[in-house]
């Protein structure tokens, strides 16, 4: 199946389980990564890499140094644009088209800067992680506003 250098992929369930095929970035000859559901979910150049229990499929593409690794779970399909996780110190951070999604949670940028404190003290955040989220929320909020 595999028609790169940079990893191989081995079935397993409905998707594939990388192994890298030469030393690159922070990834050593021999390393196991996480599962893509074909070739196109992961660059053959660069540094990208998926880790562990993570999963990039549909149309989502992961790309120059870009790690996917935790619990992430990556998708795009034909009707968004452009799709971004962010791994942070509780939940992954999701941003898919105009929707953020933190845990099982998901509103616009406009509707999570104004409630992320009041959501994360709901759900038994510390102070340090509320911050933390803020901050990941601001900076989406910057990204994005340059973006149009």
């Amino acid at each position: 199946m595999t028609t790169n250098d940079k990893y191989k992929m081995t079935k397993e369930g409905g998707l594939f389980r990388i192994e890298a095929l030469k030393d690159f970035g922070r990834v050593s000859k021999g390393d196991k990564g996480g599962l893509i559901s074909r070739e196109d979910n992961l660059s053959v150049s660069g540094d990208a890499w998926v880790y562990g229990n993570a999963r990039v499929y549909d149309n989502a593409s992961v790309y120059g140094n870009a790690r996917v690794y935790g619990n992430a779970r990556v998708s795009k399909s034909k009707h968004t644009g452009k799709v971004v996780v962010m791994c942070l110190s509780r939940d992954n951070l999701t941003v898919d088209g105009k929707y953020i999604h933190i845990g099982c949670r998901c509103y616009t940028i406009k509707q999570w800067l104004k409630n992320y404190k009041k959501v994360g003290k709901c759900e038994g955040y510390t102070g340090r992680q509320i911050r933390e989220y803020g901050c990941a929320l601001k900076m989406i909020r910057e990204a994005y506003s340059n973006d149009k």
